[in-house]
């Protein structure tokens, strides 16, 4: 949504082309963009075609191939989920073509298989993890790819040598000025829950550091499995908070003292470190869980269950002053800028 504002405001006419997953769809999208389109998503065995990664195949549609076959207009895939029409070029004609990337989907479904217990499961990100690293060396050298980081064009450039990587810093329509002092109540985590690596750090922060600490713990999140449900309600120190709107979980970052969001993956998009960034107090990470080198000053680390025992502990009885907020607004106002962004991929696809 951030990426159309900016784009609508620089006077860019977007033909939005886009998934429907049942939810109420914004009728905001049809003040900002030219005309929109919903598509429907092949979910279970129709949507696997070998050898093609399940996350591409079950989004290939005739009806949006037909529709960008009518014009020449530039084209911009948002993630490799939407990438399927880029296996046959031909048909797009000479028109520009990028693909926006926040991670290497092959090493995100790798790093699922390593923290995935044996079964019908880690076999599934398994496979879908060698399928994707086959399509990302097939399809991302017939098309400008750009990345959210450095080390994401890197990555990229690793794959193959004649992909084009480009680097555009992240739309952000959200003010990095939110500050309320003083502290919070509780420790945080937040994610959708549904996703495996989120579930799993959620279980791993309850078991290795808030089975040591009395200190209030809330997990809040999407569609949570009964497994988390019950083992966050184990203790009367901990809590979790099921599906809530998005002004709600806005709230609990809000008044959070900190929020914990160690990654157990390389592949981590990082969302959540920014959003609590931008919005909350201290926030507490691992190496994993940070890539951007700009952020690193602006939030605390941990390396193992012990150091994440003691940096929680000192952090919750730690005011977040006008000092830190000032430093953290600095170093966000270098990374973020929705006009900047915008013109950047406005030159690069006209």
């Amino acid at each position: 949504m951030n990426k159309i504002i900016a784009l609508k405001e620089k006077g860019v006419k977007i033909h939005l082309h886009c998934y429907a997953y049942g939810k109420e769809k914004p009728a905001m999208l049809h003040e900002l963009c030219h005309e929109v389109h919903y598509y429907k998503r092949n979910r279970g065995h129709k949507g696997f075609s070998f050898p093609i990664p399940y996350i591409v195949s079950s989004r290939a549609n005739h009806a949006l191939e037909e529709r960008l076959s009518k014009d020449n207009y530039p084209i911009l895939f948002e993630g490799l989920h939407t990438t399927f029409l880029l296996r046959n070029t031909s048909m797009l004609g000479d028109r520009k073509i990028a693909v926006r990337l926040h991670r290497l989907e092959s090493r995100y479904y790798n790093d699922l298989t390593q923290i995935t217990p044996f079964g019908a499961q880690k076999i599934y990100y398994f496979i879908e993890s060698l399928l994707c690293r086959k399509h990302e060396k097939q399809i991302l050298r017939n098309a400008i790819c750009l990345s959210s980081s450095e080390e994401l064009s890197l990555a990229l450039k690793k794959i193959d040598n004649a992909i084009n990587a480009q680097t555009i810093p992240q739309f952000t329509g959200r003010p990095f000025s939110f500050f309320k002092g003083g502290k919070g109540n509780f420790c945080l985590y937040f994610g959708k829950l549904s996703e495996r690596e989120n579930e799993y750090a959620a279980l791993w922060l309850l078991e290795h550091v808030f089975s040591k600490i009395d200190i209030p713990f809330v997990i809040a999140g999407t569609d949570p499995s009964s497994t988390l449900e019950n083992a966050a309600h184990l203790r009367m120190h901990t809590c979790l908070v099921s599906n809530p709107t998005e002004k709600e979980l806005q709230d609990l970052i809000k008044k959070a003292q900190v929020c914990l969001l160690p990654s157990f993956i390389s592949s981590n998009t990082g969302e959540n470190i920014r959003e609590s960034l931008i919005l909350g107090k201290h926030v507490l990470t691992n190496k994993k869980g940070i890539k951007e080198k700009e952020l690193i000053p602006i939030c605390s680390t941990a390396l193992n269950p012990e150091a994440f025992i003691e940096q929680t502990s000192t952090l919750f009885e730690k005011e977040f002053s006008e000092d830190d907020h000032y430093k953290r607004e600095y170093a966000l106002s270098n990374e973020y800028n929705a006009s900047e962004a915008a013109d950047q991929l406005i030159r690069i696809l006209y």
